[in-house]
């Protein structure tokens, strides 16, 4: 009895001291009240991401979207999650990925790929074949998805380069 009223209070006194988006993930119920490991572990999350890559404002709507999200899930689906911290933070990190890539220049060029693929294979295809429409469109059929396959290899592998979120 004295060492489980022992830990209620180290839980208790590490609480008090947590970051408030620690603080919003128990009050949540995402993290579970009386596990110190799981309250220091995302106090330390929390703190070298704010240093390193997010402004509060934004770690605070990652949050609030994954808890959004993880209410969708159902409750047996929320029983798998073994470690809950691992889950969130590749959560968020999908998330800035995700949001980093629909604003990023990649995402703009690949959605123009299909056009200019069409363009050139057409072009080519004019060039190799220029009085035979048949081959011209077999051409053309062949090397399309091919071409806009490498295109966007070579589009992801940019933005990659560029993305914050490894």
């Amino acid at each position: 009895m004295y060492i489980q009223n022992l830990m209620i209070n180290e839980w208790h006194n590490t609480f008090k001291d947590s970051h408030v988006l620690t603080k919003y993930l128990v009050y949540s119920k995402y993290l579970e009240e009386r596990n110190v490991d799981a309250l220091i572990s995302a106090n330390s999350f929390f703190e070298s991401y704010l240093d390193k890559y997010y402004d509060f404002n934004d770690l605070k709507n990652h949050v609030q979207y994954f808890l959004f999200q993880y209410r969708k899930l159902s409750k047996a689906e929320r029983n798998r999650i073994t470690n809950r911290m691992g889950y969130l933070t590749n959560a968020i990190k999908r998330n800035q990925r995700t949001l980093e890539w629909k604003a990023s220049d990649e995402f703009k060029q690949l959605q123009k790929v299909e056009t200019i693929a069409g363009k050139r294979l057409k072009k080519d295809a004019q060039i190799y074949f220029p009085n035979d429409p048949v081959r011209q469109e077999l051409y053309y059929d062949k090397y399309f998805f091919t071409y806009i396959g490498e295109e966007t290899k070579k589009i992801r592998t940019e933005f990659n380069k560029k993305c914050s979120v490894k």
